[in-house]
Formats: C-alpha cells, structure tokens, sequence
C-alpha cells in the first residue's frame, strides 16, 4: 500500500510564485531521489495558499521524507510560510484517466 504525505501551507502575501518556483527548481529534484518516491504535486490555491501532495511506497519512506522535507522548507522558505498543516496517511482509493499520446 502506498502513503501519501500532505501539507497545506498559508504563504504571506504575493509569495506563491516565487515559493512554487524555489521548490519546482531546488526540492522537487531531490524529493525524487529520495527512497521509496512515487509522485509529488502542488496545487495553488486561492489567497496565496499551496498544497503539496506526495506518494511514497510505504508509511517509513513518507514518514523519513517529511522530515527532510520540513527541515528544507525551515531552512528555504520559512520566511515565507505563514503558517503549515502537515499529514500522512495511507492511500486507499486512486483513480487517473490515462491521458492520450500527444503527436
């Protein structure tokens, strides 16, 4: 079974490009080479907001790399966190349509 880990973060104001930008370019590289890495995504949201949402192969791999993620995001961005919300949990239902081969 797989395991998610996710976080909800409230940026300060203005902050979500440059935020989205940082982690696109220096902690998604890294977060793939991490043990037990699935997929990783960030949502915007409304009001300078983000959510990440990661999938790990099992509950150690998602638990380890919260922690390292958390140490980067206090290190990188934690002057523009306004506050963060983070969990994880198992991963009981998935569903993707395949998408169709761009020619």
């Amino acid at each position: 079974m797989h395991h998610v880990r996710m976080a909800r973060f409230q940026l300060e104001r203005g902050a979500a490009a440059d935020v989205v930008e940082r982690m696109r370019r220096d902690l998604v590289p890294w977060v793939r080479d991490l043990d037990g890495f699935v997929a990783y995504d960030l949502v915007v949201t409304p009001h300078d907001g983000l959510i990440t949402y990661s999938i790990w192969r099992s509950k150690r791999c998602a638990q380890d790399a919260a922690g390292i993620i958390k140490k980067w995001i206090d290190d990188n961005l934690a002057d523009r966190i306004v506050d963060m919300e983070l969990h994880i949990g198992d991963l009981q239902l998935t569903e993707r349509r395949a998408e169709p081969e761009v020619v």
